[in-house]
Formats: structure tokens, C-alpha cells, sequence
């Protein structure tokens, strides 16, 4: 009898799932679980090209560090030339303003021009000496080229004075400009004044020629530095004249700045930090970042797809689409499980079985028994509320779960059931024909376990296909 077939009990044990989460699967299609697959490949593609990136731009980081650290040493390297540069001329121009006060300012003009023309054979970067007795330049070696200067008073020159009067006031040399020069041209001068006794006596400049001195200082194997710059700041530590390079290098993202202090003012460094290639090392870190970002995705999504491909197989029929017989059979059991438990309406069980569906696979092949197995199952599915469940049983036979229902609506139900699945399946240009025998089991009138409930719609099943085909034919 075909009621044998039918599920046997579960062990007392068994775990189901909460009624929200069967009714949902357990309609005739799955979820979109291959939609899931592909998110979450996604994702997981995304973070780990984040990651990547992430890595990447740490050890671009890491470059720039490095790039700036070797910058800073590079500034300070320049900075120290151009102070001993500078501190040549400066002890050269000390020495000079010693001599003057060890004489007590009793100045010999042929004396005092020979030392100056040697000191200016000896020394480098310097455009003139001019020694001022009180505030006006009266001694200048060379004189050629710089007659202008001889007789300048100082007082009677507003670009001048403030940094005489500060050198004067403090007792000590500063280092003043660029400055415009009354023989002409910018230059630095570094003044020393001359005391006797404690007392004012004069004045020692000497004129230095910044471009030979920069040059000097800042060039590579006799080539200029581009890539640097040197500002001055003024006394309310502003920036204020530029002395070497293109100020607007100071401006720029990625310029390291230094700041020095120069006698009584301040003097900043600047270097353009360069910016890291692209190198073989972070190619090399890119492509296998993105490499494993597409493997591990790849397999994420694989993996989840292979996963719901064996959850499709052991739950859901690969023909139907519906609930096979054991994803069936455990919604079946957690439906009368509830019903037990509660005072709800009762349920029905309906057995469907195929009628001369022999006859098609015999005489159109399996192919088009397939099709007529799809399409009957989708007419059936359309036929049942939301929250009814249909599965396949085995072969040409299908089962149906009915929530909620009685007599009467069951009734319109097999009938509808009846009349839709009569209708004409198109197959490659023929017109297919298929019935169906509808057995049914209401709980608990017709039975309150499975097994009774099958049996119930196992028999009323064979009772209908043989009124409706078996006595016709012996008649």
C-alpha cells in the first residue's frame, strides 16, 4: 500500500525551527541565497583590498618618513656649510675691529689700508671693508668700485641706520640685509662696532658678496641647489627677505623647514622633501594585496555558493523547486507539533497524485514528463495561500500542507486544484494533457499523528482515481 511510504516517527529529541523561520523556506522557491554568495564574496573582496591599500599606504608612509628624515640631515648638512662659510668672513672682520681697539683708535691710513688689503687677498666672499670712525664710513678697501660708500653717514640712511643703532646699542656685530648698497647692489654686511675705552669709537662693515657666498655653500659638484631656499626673519620673527632660492618653496606641502639663529636675527632653511616613486617594492605589495583580495573573495563566494547548493539538494527537489520529501516531512511534524499545543483551527493533509503521467513519459519522453512536473508544481504552488506548503513526494507524486482550513474551503480547494492542472502544457508544438487524484486528511477529525494523516489521504486518494478512471474502464 502506497500509505507505507510514509514518514516514520522522529526521535523525541528533535530540534525545529520556530514556525516564522519554516514558512519561509519552505515556500516553493529558496531564497536568493546566490544574491548572499555574491555580497558577501564582495565584501570580503573589499575588505581585503582595503587592507591592501591600508598596507600600502603605511609603507608609503614609512617612504615619506624617511624621505623627510633624510631632508632634515640633508638641510642641516647645507645650514653648517653655509655657518662655516660665514664664520670665515665673520672672524675675519672680528680680528679686524680687535686691532682697531688695541690701538685705542689712533688709525694709521697707510697701516690700516695694507691690513685691509691683505685681509681682503686672504679672505673669500667679501665685496669690501669700510671702517667708520663715529657714524661715518671714512676707510673703504677697495676703493675702486666703491667710492660711492666713502662719506656715508649713517643716520642720514633709514634702510640702514635701524641695524647700526642695534649693533651700537648691543656692543656686539650683527649681520644685516640683503641691503641696498650706496655703490650699488644687495648685499649682506656684517657691522662691528670699535670701543676705546668703553667708550663709542667707530664702526667696522664688511660688505659679503651673497651670491659667492650661497654659491659656495649650496652648490653640488660646482651645480646650484634648486631645491632649497634660505629666508630671513625679521625682528618681530616675521619672514621678511629672501636670500637664496625661490621663497615660494616655503609655501609648498612637504617643505622642511629649518630655523637657525644667525648673530642677533634668524635665518630658516628650506628643502623640498621629494616626493617617493613609485617603486617595485609597493607594486609588488599592490598587485599581491589585490591578488589575495580577489582569492579570498572568490573563495568566500564559492564556498557559499557550494553551501547553498547542498542546502538546495538536501532540502528542496532540483526539479521542482519545492520542499523535497525530508524538508516535508519536518514541517509536517512542527505544524502538528504546534497544533497540539495550541487551540488553533485545524490543518489538512492532501495527497496529489499524477494521473497518466506514464503515458506521457512513454510516449514524449522524459524531458517532457520533467516539464509537466514543473508546471504542475507551479500551478499548484499558485493555487495555495502563503502560508500553505507544498513538496514532493516521490515520482508523479506531490503533497500538500494546508494552514487554518475546513471541509467546506478544502473542498474548493481540490476543485480548483482539479481544474487548474487539467489545463493544456504546450511541449515543443503538442498540447499535453495531465490529471490528478487529490486525497485528503483534515487533523484531528481524519488523524493527529503523520502516519494517520497519510494513510487517511493515501486511501481517499486511491478511491478517487479509481471512480474517476479505473470503473469507468471496466464499465
Amino acid at each position: 500500500m502506497l500509505w507505507l511510504r510514509a514518514i516514520r516517527g522522529r526521535p523525541a529529541n528533535f530540534i525545529f525551527t520556530s514556525e516564522a523561520a519554516v514558512a519561509p523556506l519552505f515556500k516553493s522557491r529558496m531564497p536568493n541565497r546566490p544574491m548572499t554568495a555574491r555580497l558577501l564574496g564582495g565584501a570580503v573582496l573589499l575588505c581585503a583590498l582595503i587592507a591592501g591599500e591600508w598596507i600600502v599606504h603605511l609603507q608609503q608612509r614609512d617612504q615619506e618618513t624617511h624621505a623627510r628624515v633624510a631632508a632634515l640631515a640633508d638641510v642641516s648638512n647645507l645650514r653648517a656649510r653655509v655657518d662655516r662659510e660665514l664664520n670665515t668672513v665673520l672672524f675675519q672682520s672680528s680680528a679686524l675691529a680687535s686691532y682697531l681697539a688695541v690701538r685705542n683708535g689712533h688709525v694709521d691710513p697707510v697701516e690700516l689700508e695694507a691690513i685691509l688689503a691683505d685681509l681682503y687677498r686672504n679672505s673669500r666672499h667679501v665685496r669690501d671693508f669700510g671702517v667708520a670712525v663715529g657714524l661715518r664710513l671714512t676707510y673703504i678697501y677697495p676703493e675702486r668700485g666703491n667710492r660711492n660708500a666713502r662719506g656715508l653717514y649713517y643716520p642720514d640712511h633709514p634702510d640702514q641706520w635701524p641695524a647700526v643703532r642695534r649693533a651700537i646699542e648691543s656692543h656686539g656685530g650683527n649681520l644685516a640685509g640683503p641691503v641696498q648698497l650706496a655703490q650699488g647692489g644687495f648685499d649682506l654686511i656684517y657691522r662691528v662696532p670699535v670701543y676705546v675705552n668703553g667708550e663709542y669709537w667707530g664702526l667696522l662693515s664688511t660688505v659679503i658678496d651673497t651670491q659667492s657666498l650661497f654659491e659656495s655653500a649650496l652648490s653640488n659638484d660646482g651645480v646650484p641647489r634648486t631645491d632649497f631656499a634660505i629666508r630671513t626673519h625679521n625682528l618681530r620673527g616675521e619672514p621678511d627677505t629672501g636670500l637664496w632660492g625661490d621663497e615660494r618653496l616655503f609655501e609648498q606641502q612637504g617643505t622642511v623647514i629649518l630655523d637657525a639663529d644667525i648673530l642677533d636675527g634668524k635665518w630658516q632653511y628650506g628643502i623640498r622633501v621629494p616626493k617617493p616613486a613609485a617603486n617595485a617594492y609597493l607594486i609588488a605589495i599592490r598587485l599581491t594585496a589585490w591578488s589575495l583580495a580577489a582569492l579570498l573573495g572568490f573563495a568566500t563566494y564559492t564556498t557559499l555558493r557550494h553551501r547553498y547548493q547542498l542546502e538546495q539538494l538536501a532540502l528542496f527537489d532540483p526539479l521542482t523547486a519545492i520542499p523535497n520529501r525530508r524538508f516535508f516531512e519536518e514541517c509536517l511534524l512542527q505544524t502538528l507539533e504546534r497544533r497540539r499545543k495550541s487551540d488553533s483551527k485545524s490543518c489538512a493533509l492532501l495527497f496529489i497524485d499524477l494521473d497518466r503521467f506514464k503515458n506521457i513519459n512513454d510516449t514524449y519522453g522524459h524531458k517532457a514528463g520533467d516539464t509537466v512536473l514543473k508546471v504542475v508544481a507551479e500551478r499548484v504552488r499558485r493555487e495555495m495561500r502563503s502560508g500553505d506548503n507544498i513538496g514532493r513526494w516521490g515520482g508523479d507524486e506531490l503533497v500538500a500542507m494546508v494552514d487554518e482550513t475546513d471541509a467546506d474551503a478544502l473542498n474548493a480547494l481540490q476543485a480548483r486544484l482539479h481544474k487548474t492542472v487539467a489545463e493544456p502544457i504546450p511541449w515543443e508544438g503538442e498540447q499535453l494533457f495531465i490529471g490528478v487524484s487529490i486525497g485528503s486528511a483534515i487533523y484531528p477529525q481524519d488523524g493527529v499523528t503523520a502516519r494517520e494523516l497519510f494513510k487517511v489521504a493515501d486511501a481517499r486518494m486511491y478511491g478517487e482515481k479509481q471512480r474517476r478512471y479505473i470503473e469507468p474502464q471496466r464499465a
